[in-house]
């Protein structure tokens, strides 16, 4: 799956910063999207040779900021509109009541922590937006988390590349990685259905 792309990267040093940067910002504004695995084999790819690293990191840090700035934005723009769409539902009342408690205590630690908690975190930034909290606090620790996680992501990507020693390895590490994602993926998706469906039951 990975061979290609990772040879054009590998090839074009140019278009991997543009690529890592492009994952780290599509990341926030499109949750499903697998920016994280883009950017780690990014990191990889750099870890190769390291001349590139301190510019992927760079990218993928300054890419991550971009889309947390972009994501709250989008909250604080469009998140009353549509809290007011959907204000007949309690479930959603009750979910914007929470998120205004939540920042309103703990809003620093939240955004601070956000990068590490995958699935979550792609309703941190929006709401933040949607509870009008000020962007230089939204900037601020939002970018201390990214810092840290891009920080964490060139460090396992420069491991990976140091034992596998070459690009060949390096694919078939990539391949093995990916396999598990989506066997942990399909794993998920049918225990939330199942979890889904076992409530919809006990309902009725």
């Amino acid at each position: 799956m990975f061979s290609d792309p990772l040879s054009f990267l590998v090839a074009h040093p140019g278009a991997l910063v543009f690529v890592v940067f492009a994952a780290a910002a599509i990341e926030y504004l499109f949750p499903p999207f697998w920016g994280d695995t883009v950017m780690l084999a990014g990191c990889a790819v750099a870890g190769l040779d390291r001349t590139s690293l301190p510019a992927v990191f760079a990218a993928a840090f300054l890419g991550s900021c971009a889309g947390a700035m972009g994501a709250w934005w989008m909250g604080r723009r469009f998140g009353q509109a549509s809290l007011r769409l959907l204000s007949r539902s309690a479930r959603a009342q009750r979910l914007a009541a929470r998120a205004e408690k939540l920042y309103a205590s703990h809003g620093s630690r939240v955004l601070a922590l956000n990068r590490f908690l995958p699935g979550a975190r792609a309703f941190f930034l929006p709401l933040a937006g949607v509870g009008n909290m000020r962007g230089r606090t939204v900037f601020l620790w939002s970018s201390v988390s990214n810092l840290l996680y891009c920080g964490l992501l060139v460090g396992v990507g420069s491991v990976l590349a140091s034992r596998a020693g070459s690009f060949e390895v390096l694919q078939g590490h990539f391949r093995q990685v990916m396999a598990v994602a989506a066997v942990v993926a399909v794993i998920a998706l049918a225990t939330l259905t199942v979890r889904q469906v076992l409530r919809a039951r006990q309902a009725a």
